[in-house]
């Protein structure tokens, strides 16, 4: 109230700045009257003052609100017509009493006052777009549209206000109409592109009417088949419902008609192996080979996408030769060294042939002085060196990389490796050392778990204990790819449930047939550790790795869902829990679809 009396003080004075003393009593008593509630009285004074200076605003705007607040609703409307006929450009005074009439449910009078105030400019879009959103504000849809649509009529635009019609249409769920007006506004303002591309992929990422989709796309396609924004939301529409051979037909459309040769398709690449369809990457990347039109950098990078898809699909020859190719079309010592660190993972992660990767890594170094990729080649070399066995050598490697110019860029992940090293000697107290190292220096890195693992284990087992050692060179013959004998090692373990390892010793020999691919050996370990251990530390995890196998490998749906929601009911509190939610998300999203 205090707020309200200054104002009204402000206000006053302003206004008798520039009326003569009677008036500016007069307005003052107005004023007065209506903050105390006496509209009738202060109705009065300022229908006296307004036939005195009708053109004063505020008199105009609280006389206004007079009639509106008194509900004297007819004698608003008339005091309307008045304003209008007295300044017949003023577009606000039509809008007000549109509005008025509206509320008095008197909708085609509205209509014959905004169509007045259009009539005042025709050729104007504005004019139209006021009349339409005095509809839409109102609640009275389908009138705005009308208008809408009138405008393109008049106007001979056939794209104009798309996005109000967008509008419009979405609250009614008529999907169909709104991606026509989705691509009306890019027609009619091609800068707008980025933001509608936005929205039509939410469409098809919420998997809202999917079965308005695929037509109308299919439909604006026919009517323009250039047209390349509809090319690319329809590939991306058909790679969803897993249809790649048409997406890949849509992308192509894009690629022959729209970007740069390859570009488009380098996408559909890109998330075929997102989405797991490797074999359709790898027969994409073939089709862009052969494109004589391909620039040198999408050859690059085809054969980089190349070389991944058939790594994959466990092509290991056939990744091996693309990139050697990419080797070959390297311009610099950067794009050198890339196709070197690529050749070394392949042959150190996938082939196992720990020799040919050090070479690579080491061409790196010699070959590519100048590279960033020094600090990883290096770390991969001491990483080979550990694959094979030599400890020693890895460790002094190691070591003398942390003291090096690039040792701090690396230093947690240096730091943690040497730890490693020293956990495989069985030296523990060094270990634990730098583990607590990992821990202290680092809390937030990417090892401080695993550090944090291995030190409740020592903590726990104690550094002499004999199950550490035996834990320790089932680890380190893991490291070597020496399955077989991890596992006997890791059997020992597991059948000890007294040993305060067996959990782990489980969960280790699962994560080893995971790596060879042995799904059902893999499952069967996890549901052993799930029911026997159902308070470890690696049952959610454990349930969460069974859940990834069906999801993505095995491709049965049910018994991943089983197993995520089963992390969600008995693990509310595990570490992933976002990461299941959104497994859950899609598979339901699935059903969905195919239901």
């Amino acid at each position: 109230m205090k707020r309200l009396t200054i104002l009204s003080i402000i206000f006053i004075a302003t206004v008798a700045v520039n009326l003569p003393s009677a008036t500016a009593q007069d307005m003052t008593t107005a004023i007065q009257l209506y903050n105390s509630g006496k509209l009738e009285e202060a109705k009065q004074v300022l229908e006296q003052l307004y036939q005195k200076d009708p053109g004063n605003s505020r008199v105009v705007q609280l006389l206004k609100n007079c009639y509106s607040n008194l509900g004297q609703l007819d004698r608003y409307e008339k005091f309307l017509w008045e304003l209008i006929q007295k300044n017949p450009e003023e577009f606000r005074n039509y809008s007000e009493l549109a509005q008025l009439q509206i509320r008095q449910n008197k909708i085609s009078q509205a209509r014959v006052t905004l169509q007045k105030s259009i009539d005042k400019t025709p050729s104007d879009p504005k004019a139209y777009w006021e009349a339409a959103r005095v509809f839409q504000t109102s609640g009275l849809p389908q009138e705005a549209k009308e208008i809408y649509l009138l405008a393109r009529k008049k106007l001979g635009k056939p794209h104009l206000f798309a996005m109000e019609l967008a509008d419009i249409y979405e609250p009614q769920n008529d999907v169909a109409s709104v991606i026509k007006e989705y691509f009306n506004a890019v027609a009619e303002d091609s800068f707008k592109i980025i933001e509608i591309e936005a929205k039509l992929e939410f469409l098809i990422e919420n998997n809202i009417s999917p079965d308005d989709l695929e037509p109308t796309l299919s439909a604006i396609i026919r009517k323009e088949p250039k047209n390349c924004l509809a090319h690319r939301i329809y590939g991306d529409l058909l790679f969803k419902k897993e249809n790649y051979n048409g997406a890949l037909e849509a992308y192509k459309m894009v690629d022959k008609f729209c970007d740069t040769p390859g570009k488009t398709l380098l996408y559909f690449v890109k998330i075929c192996l997102e989405g797991g369809a490797y074999v359709w990457a790898e027969r994409t990347c073939e089709f862009i080979l052969v494109n004589p039109n391909a620039s040198k950098s999408t050859l690059k990078e085809t054969y980089l996408v190349l070389a991944k898809s058939r790594t994959f699909l466990e092509k290991y020859e056939a990744a091996e030769k693309s990139y050697q190719r990419l080797l070959d079309l390297a311009e610099n010592e950067q794009e050198k060294a890339s196709a070197y660190l690529h050749l070394g993972d392949l042959y150190f992660d996938h082939l196992n042939d720990f020799p040919t990767a050090l070479q690579s890594y080491q061409k790196i170094l010699s070959e590519c002085p100048r590279s960033n990729l020094i600090p990883d080649a290096s770390i991969k070399m001491a990483d080979c060196f550990l694959a094979q066995g030599e400890s020693d050598s890895a460790f002094v490697f190691y070591q003398k990389l942390l003291n090096s110019n690039f040792g701090f860029i690396k230093s947690e992940e240096l730091n943690f490796k040497l730890a490693e090293v020293y956990f495989y000697k069985q030296n523990f107290d060094s270990a634990l050392a730098y583990y607590n190292k990992v821990i202290a220096d680092f809390p937030k890195g990417v090892y401080v778990n695993d550090a944090l693992e291995k030190t409740i284990l020592i903590n726990t087992l104690g550094v002499n204990s004999p199950q550490l050692d035996l834990y320790s060179r089932a680890l380190f013959l893991s490291v070597q790819r020496k399955y077989a004998d991890a596992l006997q090692e890791l059997d020992k373990l597991a059948d000890d449930k007294n040993s305060g390892l067996a959990d782990r010793a489980i969960y280790d020999k699962a994560l080893i047939y995971q790596r060879q691919k042995d799904w059902d050996s893999a499952l069967k370990n996890l549901n052993i550790l799930i029911s026997t251990f159902p308070q470890s530390f690696y049952a959610p995890l454990s349930l969460k790795m069974s859940g990834d196998i069906y999801f993505s490998v095995l491709k049965e749906d049910e018994k991943a869902r089983e197993a995520y929601q089963k992390i969600l009911d008995d693990y509310p509190k595990a570490l992933f829990l976002d990461e299941v939610r959104q497994k859950l998300k899609i598979l339901a999203q699935k059903k969905t679809k195919t239901s």
